[in-house]
């Protein structure tokens, strides 16, 4: 039965794969992949050299190039090269590369004495090398910031600007890791180009009628390496292409255990009780926030519980301790107040979550045996607190506060799941039809939860109003076959925005999250349904895998064993928030446990 899972994930998956999108390269194409990797060679040999003399293949002749050199995550080496004239294009590699070496230089503070040339050939054997070379420039007549968003794609394209005979290029990498945007980008170009930092704040229009800059778009080939000992990776907005057939059952796991891992290696480390740090900037290794907000810690907490209910028996027992103590952690920290932070029991998502997180830890464990709330369970603090919570949620429920529908739908949840607590299944009736079809999504994952778990209660599911919020989602889905070759990367994400730039997010997870527990459910997904649902959802999974940073985009962070794992805000954000991680994590486990439950069903069903 397991193999006939694995099987239908990989029809799945196939079925959804696009065909050859191209067969002739366009004009504008940056140098091929075979050129590409020559030069990458080439150029890394050079590096660990440090020889800046030409004697090797010719490099390819490109208008611009960017080298980034790096050492333990910090950058040390930089340098941009833009051909200003046609003659320069054969050389521009080989100047970017003694720029870069040049730049590199003083940054590593070698001692100048009789060791210098071998320290310096040491250092260099440690640097990782990222190389990205240009296609032609592209004109564009951007009049404001907004324009030129819509005309750059995000993270794919680069930007140059020319004033009289001098251009300059800014590359996607940078412009990636500094959130920096193409409008803001050429202006600022111009700024440089003509020694006047004031025009950086100019419309566009307006460069271009006073100073008459020009203004391009440009394409590149970009290959990066995680470790200096690594076969460079061929990246596409600095970030390795996830293909849909690498998803199954097994790869789920292991994704799984990555996202549970990122989350377990956020601990707050400083002084006070507050639980976890907050969004993770992983290009400087900081977190952005002080700390992360107790619904934040409370989510994380829930996710971890949720995958430790389909962890393999050989993650559970490396790591129950590990995360007992971590959860135990969590839960004292949400009770003890600190400065800065509000009272998760008042706050009505805040104790929805944390109700949830109580719900699952205040359990005494069976005989015999030892669990993260075994602690807890008698501790009359936590008790207290536990009760504070279920009088906001109840009073959310009851509508006795003033909530969003987004929080009252994290209180039915809550209150569905939690002992001694009784909900109205009008109250859920209520919410579906004050919300609509439109609106439906916005309330996932919690509604849906709410729903099923009241059918407990002889309550009937709002089955019609499911299914048709999932149809309504997949009507959003971006297929590989609509997208152009620069944006299959997006592939699988939900955007329910229309835009000439698709510019899905993390925020895919939110309904992805019940979707997959709808898969695992006969009445939402019926058997000759199953083959059908489970392609799409492994499309979007496909994305949210995208968007989890793994080794090959680690060559840009700071401190690569920190953001492993953890889920960017987007594909061109490359922020961490806990709350992407944790709704993953969350979505991931329960489509693990959707596919036990359909193998299950399918064996019960031959049996007869």
């Amino acid at each position: 039965m397991r193999r006939l899972i694995i099987i239908l994930c990989c029809l799945a998956a196939t079925s959804l794969l696009p065909a050859p999108l191209r067969a002739q390269p366009d004009p504008v194409d940056p140098p091929e992949a075979g050129s590409a990797i020559a030069a990458f060679n080439q150029l890394e040999s050079m590096v660990r050299e440090w020889r800046t003399a030409d004697g090797g293949p010719a490099f390819p002749s490109c208008r611009a190039v960017s080298i980034t050199l790096r050492l333990s995550g910090e950058v040390v080496g930089r340098a941009v090269e833009v051909a200003q004239t046609e003659e320069a294009r054969a050389g521009v590699v080989l100047a970017a590369l003694r720029a870069a070496l040049a730049d590199a230089e003083p940054r590593l503070r070698i001692p100048r004495d009789a060791l210098y040339e071998s320290t310096r050939r040491d250092i260099a054997r440690q640097l990782t090398v990222s190389l990205q070379l240009s296609g032609e420039f592209i004109p564009i007549q951007p009049k404001d910031a907004a324009e030129a968003m819509a005309m750059v794609e995000p993270g794919v394209e680069g930007v140059a600007a020319r004033l009289g005979d001098r251009t300059a290029a800014v590359f996607p990498e940078r412009m990636l890791t500094t959130q920096s945007e193409p409008g803001a980008t050429l202006a600022s170009l111009v700024g440089r180009l003509a020694q006047d930092p004031t025009l950086a704040v100019e419309p566009l229009s307006k460069l271009a009628r006073d100073c008459g800059a020009v203004f391009y778009r440009f394409r590149v080939t970009h290959l990066a390496q995680a470790s200096p000992r690594d076969t460079p990776v061929f990246l596409t907005r600095c970030t390795k292409y996830i293909p849909l057939t690498q998803l199954d059952e097994q790869s789920l796991r292991l994704w799984a255990e990555s996202l549970a891992a990122n989350l377990l290696r956020r601990p707050w480390t400083s002084d006070g009780k507050y639980g976890m740090a907050g969004t993770i900037d992983p290009i400087s290794g900081r977190s952005l926030s002080p700390h992360a907000e107790p619904y934040e810690q409370a989510l994380a907490a829930y996710a971890i519980i949720s995958f430790r209910g389909i962890a393999n028996a050989q993650w559970r027992d490396i790591n129950t301790p590990q995360v007992d103590a971590w959860l135990e952690n969590i839960a004292r920290h949400l009770v003890a107040l600190e400065p800065g932070e509000s009272d998760p029991s008042a706050d009505p998502a805040a104790a929805a979550m944390v109700l949830a997180v109580l719900e699952r830890l205040l359990v005494p464990p069976p005989a015999g045996s030892s669990s993260a709330g075994e602690k807890l369970t008698d501790d009359p603090v936590m008790a207290d607190f536990k009760k504070r919570c279920m009088t906001t949620v109840q009073d959310s429920v009851d509508g006795k506060s003033p909530v969003s529908e987004g929080q009252l739908a994290l209180a039915l949840f809550a209150a569905q799941t939690s002992r001694g607590m009784k909900v109205d299944p009008a109250v859920i009736r209520a919410l579906y039809l004050r919300l609509g079809p439109g609106r439906l999504p916005a309330a996932m994952p919690w509604l849906g939860w709410a729903d099923l778990n009241a059918e407990a209660t002889a309550h009937e599911p709002a089955i019609g109003a499911l299914r048709d919020m999932r149809a309504l989602i997949w009507g959003h889905q971006l297929r590989p076959e609509t997208l152009p070759p620069s944006q299959q990367d997006l592939a699988g994400g939900i955007l329910f925005t229309s835009s000439p730039q698709p510019m899905p997010t993390w925020h895919t997870a939110r309904p992805l999250a019940f979707i997959a527990t709808m898969l695992g459910s006969e009445k939402l997904t019926e058997n000759q349904e199953v083959a059908g649902e489970l392609s799409r959802l492994l499309l979007s999974l496909r994305f949210l895998r995208q968007l989890t940073a793994s080794e090959a985009e680690c060559f840009m962070y700071e401190n690569p064993d920190r953001a492993q794992g953890g889920v960017r805000a987007s594909l061109w954000d490359q922020r961490m928030p806990i709350e992407a991680t944790a709704l993953t994590l969350i979505t991931v486990s329960d489509t693990i446990r959707s596919i036990e439950a359909i193998r299950k069903r399918q064996a019960l069903q031959q049996g007869k």
